[in-house]
């Protein structure tokens, strides 16, 4: 008997103690990669569809290593990991095949659409990762790098007088010869770079990075215990929680007033923002309640005061191991670790009070503001959205998010915003435009201000790219798309994965 089964955390432990386990995990490296995909095809089926067949395989070969060694760089190279099998390289291949049987070259767009829309990019969900998908298929699969002249499809160019390349220095062997694609397999490099895959010089470091933090979570985690632990100790409770306890009596003692006095009562009438602000505060002040709650159970619980109740036990469990309480992940989904969670949420609950504080002045919508302020930024953006359409009479489905940077100003808004707080991943902002990062770049680069308004009409796209904004580095959850200024190919600042994210 045996079972395959994807990594879950509820699969039963009995079961995989008990189990011979065999993982099975792509080649490292697109060198091997690429060998793998070889080892599969023969010198047949390399020369059965025509005089160009075996170089467009070629290309796909590089483009399906690509797309996966490139998931060694989330959550930069792709947002997420996406499951690009070898049942999306044999769909591929079959689909190219049966357009060059006849000896002529694919319809390129309809290459672009089947690949992008049904095999490699049918479970891809993030705008953004469709987004170089796109970029990789129309960079690969063309004339140019294939060498052919689309006027005069019979003339192939020589390598070295080609336009575009796969990589640089890596030419696509003109014979159906199986050999020769092994050979020039065969000197790629052991080791790829980010250079493999056009991403910012420094993405190595990101990466390094992003593994030494999940490294130390987990070694907290082991030191803490077990979330939900059953077993009650008096004397381990006061040693772990206690410092849970003062940390959220130094957070909410300065700001009594705001977080414990408030009055319930809200303002009628009020234009969609005011009313989300109002709104927005007393979810921050009742989550802060929430937590008031459950800390008071808990010392006094220590204190000996109290009965220990099954949810105080558990709430407890989750906070001496540092993990977020499922409650309250479910009233707000913030940050993974419970200390982090309390000081966003506290912080969040204070900023809104000087929002508030700002609306009632009338100064809002002209004071520079911060999203990461808010605990449902989206919400936001859509009040912003419906106040627009109100004051210019729009329809509320015409209008279009569009921005600008600085000091530049944004024509055609009837109400915008400033935003500060910006970050950017994988570029950094010079004199208004992106530019590259050097190898020892910083991870995160302060963004200008940027200046928001809905618009019925768009600013030119000419020298401007679609840059995603995400709630947090780890790019879970998409905000929104930006507009930002870009000198030279717009593919290729495409392909870096670069990012804006809210400044936590």
């Amino acid at each position: 008997e045996y079972m395959g089964s994807e990594s879950h955390d509820k699969f039963p432990a009995l079961l995989l103690t008990q189990s011979l386990k065999i993982t099975f995990e792509a080649p490292p490296g697109i060198k091997k990669n690429m060998m793998k995909t070889y080892s599969m095809w023969t010198n047949e089926f390399l020369g059965s569809s025509g005089p160009y067949f075996a170089q467009i395989l070629f290309i796909l070969a590089w483009f399906h290593a690509v797309v996966q060694e490139r998931r060694n760089y989330i959550p930069q190279g792709w947002s997420k990991f996406h499951e690009f099998s070898m049942a999306d390289l044999r769909c591929a291949a079959d689909i190219l095949a049966a357009q060059c049987r006849a000896g002529d070259l694919p319809d390129w767009a309809t290459t672009y659409g089947l690949l992008e829309l049904a095999i490699y990019g049918g479970r891809v969900d993030n705008d953004a990762d469709v987004r170089i998908l796109r970029t990789y298929l129309s960079g690969y699969f063309n004339h140019e790098v294939l060498g052919v002249d689309a006027k005069n499809p019979k003339h192939v160019a020589p390598p070295n007088k080609r336009v575009a390349q796969l990589h640089k220095g890596l030419h696509i062997p003109q014979s159906n010869r199986h050999e020769d694609f092994m050979e020039v397999i065969a000197k790629l490099g052991d080791t790829d770079s980010p250079a493999h895959f056009l991403l910012p010089a420094n993405a190595d470091r990101m990466v390094q990075r992003g593994i030494t933090q999940k490294i130390v979570d987990c070694i907290n985690r082991l030191q803490t215990g077990v979330a939900g632990a059953t077993k009650f100790d008096r004397d381990e409770w006061a040693a772990k929680l206690q410092p849970v306890l003062a940390l959220w009596q130094g957070l909410t003692s300065p700001h009594v007033a705001i977080l414990f006095q408030r009055k319930d009562e809200l303002r009628k009438d009020l234009p969609p923002v005011s009313a989300f602000v109002e709104l927005e505060l007393a979810n921050a002040v009742k989550l802060v309640k929430m937590v008031q709650a459950v800390m008071i159970d808990i010392q006094r619980v220590i204190d000996g005061t109290a009965l220990l109740t099954t949810t105080t036990q558990q709430i407890a469990g989750h906070l001496m191991a540092n993990t977020v309480p499922p409650k309250w992940d479910k009233a707000w989904e913030g940050p993974e670790q419970a200390a982090t969670w309390i000081r966003y949420v506290v912080h969040r609950a204070v900023s809104l009070d000087q929002w508030l504080k700002l609306d009632i002045a009338g100064t809002l919508l002209t004071s520079k503001l911060c999203l990461n302020e808010l605990l449902r930024p989206q919400t936001f953006l859509n009040a912003l959205r419906q106040e627009t359409a109100q004051r210019s009479g729009a329809a509320l489905d015409s209008l279009v998010l569009d921005c600008s940077w600085g000091d530049a100003k944004l024509h055609g808004a009837a109400l915008s915003v400033r935003i500060d707080g910006l970050m950017a991943v994988g570029v950094k902002f010079e004199n208004g435009k992106v530019a590259e990062l050097p190898a020892d770049g910083a991870g995160l680069n302060p963004c200008p201000t940027c200046n928001l308004a809905w618009v019925t009409e768009r600013q030119d796209f000419k020298h401007l790219v679609s840059c995603p904004v995400y709630t947090s580095t780890s790019r879970e959850q998409q905000l929104c798309d930006l507009l930002v200024a870009a000198q030279g190919d717009h593919s290729r600042w495409i392909l870096t994965g670069f990012a804006i994210v809210l400044d936590p």
